[in-house]
């Protein structure tokens, strides 16, 4: 059970960084799906966290590169380029917020992404 656990919040938290590399390198195509899977991710890797005590977040910096060099792949794969921006950080990760705010003025459609 143990082994199963670390290994579903690894692939949480790929999928975390994946998107957090995409918003990173790619602002144009930013979308709600990205700030929910962002979120939603979090959450998963808490509820693993909690169920597993031993899954600390020292466990997630002794797996940080590796998983963040894969992350790093696979964005690259759905972006279909290199990634400009290479590294990320605790912050960005875990902390930082990610939301889009849609406004629709005489027909022009702005986007304005808020980070916290």
């Amino acid at each position: 059970m143990a082994n199963k656990d670390r290994k579903t919040l690894l692939s949480h938290l790929l999928v975390l960084m994946q998107h957090v590399f995409k918003w990173k390198n790619e602002p144009e195509k930013r979308s709600n799906s990205w700030t929910t899977t962002i979120s939603r991710t979090r959450d998963d890797i808490r509820k693993t966290q909690k169920r597993k005590p031993s899954l600390t977040n020292d466990f997630i910096r002794e797996n940080w590169n590796e998983v963040q060099k894969k992350a790093l792949r696979e964005a690259e794969k759905e972006m279909q380029k290199s990634a400009d921006e290479r590294n990320l950080t605790w912050y960005e990760v875990f902390t930082r917020k990610y939301m889009l705010v849609v406004l629709l003025l005489a027909g022009i459609t702005m986007v304005f992404c808020f980070l916290g």
